[in-house]
C-alpha cells in the first residue's frame, strides 16, 4: 500500500503543481479514515484538477498518479 510521500517528495511535488496556476489540490485526505502521522512524517496530494500539461510534468519530474477516494493522488516511483 502507498505510505504518502516523504517531506522532500512532497515539496518537489508541489513545486511542479505551483507552475500550474489552474490546478485544485486537497493535501493529507485520510486513508480509510485515519490520519495517522499524515502532515508529519508522510503526505499524500490529491489532485481535483488540472491541466494535462500538470501531469506529464508530474511524471517527468518522477511521479505517478494512481485515482483513488480522494481524486488523483500523487505518488513517488
Amino acid at each position: 500500500m502507498v505510505q504518502g510521500l516523504t517531506p522532500e517528495q512532497f515539496n518537489q511535488a508541489i513545486a511542479v503543481l505551483a507552475q500550474h496556476h489552474t490546478t485544485k489540490i486537497m493535501l493529507n485526505f485520510p486513508r480509510n479514515g485515519f490520519v495517522g502521522d499524515m502532515g508529519k512524517t508522510h503526505f499524500r496530494i490529491h489532485i481535483h484538477q488540472c491541466c494535462p500539461g500538470c501531469t506529464k510534468d508530474l511524471h517527468s519530474a518522477g511521479f505517478d498518479l494512481q485515482m483513488g477516494e480522494g481524486g488523483l493522488e500523487v505518488i513517488a516511483i
